[in-house]
């Protein structure tokens, strides 16, 4: 359990304060609330990125082509979730979709847990409770992979009151402003409307951390932002086609 907190805090500083950027260019309200995580952790700090690639050469995933599970059991407005994943919703941002059965949901930890994940990390519990707090929902596996990444995702609690699907220049600027690197764009169709799936790839402590940012219309058609992260885009990509598959 220790080793799995220690890595998963890494990568939630990195996907909170990324999360917390939002669709910042598009909302008010997001400008207003924009803060990067960088005064929880030094490893979130200094790294560089290189220039995103070109949008004519970009590989971006085709959502046609993807290996999510089948299908099997009956959800809400038409949507299915797959057998050995669960719905998840994010109450704030009001978008429900599926994750894998045994993702745990960091919100939900006893204080007792809480503790052990400050004590490993060097910071208070006041200080992850904070970190917390600025998240509508963060799940993650319950352990970290061969490269030391537990596979994780978490959504923003601001939405982007917006009609208009952002942009790939939109994407690729927020992305670069968190040392992310974008890796492909794409639109995709979800039970709500159109959104957006991007690919990015970043290094944070030595490790490259694979990520996918959605941007999916929820229940009341604003925006909202999740982001999925891991150590392949193969298994990265397997979790955001089903969270598009699912997303109502």
């Amino acid at each position: 359990m220790s080793t799995r907190f220690r890595n998963t805090l890494a990568v939630f500083v990195l996907t909170g304060s990324l999360a917390l950027a939002g669709c910042g260019s598009d909302s008010k309200e997001a400008k207003e609330t924009s803060t990067p995580g960088t005064s929880t952790s030094q490893q979130a700090q200094g790294e560089t990125t290189s220039a995103a690639p070109d949008a004519k050469t970009s590989a971006a995933p085709d959502a046609k082509t993807s290996t999510a599970p089948d299908p099997k059991t009956s959800a809400a407005q038409g949507t299915t979730v797959p057998d050995g994943y669960k719905e998840v919703t994010a109450p704030t941002a009001k978008i429900t979709f599926a994750v894998p059965q045994d993702w745990e949901n960091l919100g939900e930890l006893s204080d007792s847990q809480l503790e052990e994940l400050a004590s490993n990390v060097d910071q208070s519990v006041d200080q992850i409770k904070t970190l917390l707090a600025q998240l509508d929902l963060f799940v993650m596996a319950q352990a970290p992979d061969e490269a030391g990444i537990t596979p994780n995702l978490n959504v923003a609690k601001q939405t982007v009151p917006t009609s208009v699907v952002p942009d790939q220049k939109t994407v690729e600027s927020l992305l670069q402003k968190q040392n992310a690197t974008l890796d492909s764009y794409e639109t995709v169709e979800t039970a709500n409307g159109q959104g957006v799936r991007s690919a990015y790839t970043l290094t944070q402590a030595g490790k490259t951390i694979k990520g996918v940012m959605l941007i999916l219309p929820n229940a009341q058609k604003a925006f909202t932002v999740i982001y999925i992260s891991g150590s392949t885009a193969e298994e990265v990509k397997g979790f955001a086609d089903v969270v598009v598959q699912t997303a109502h």
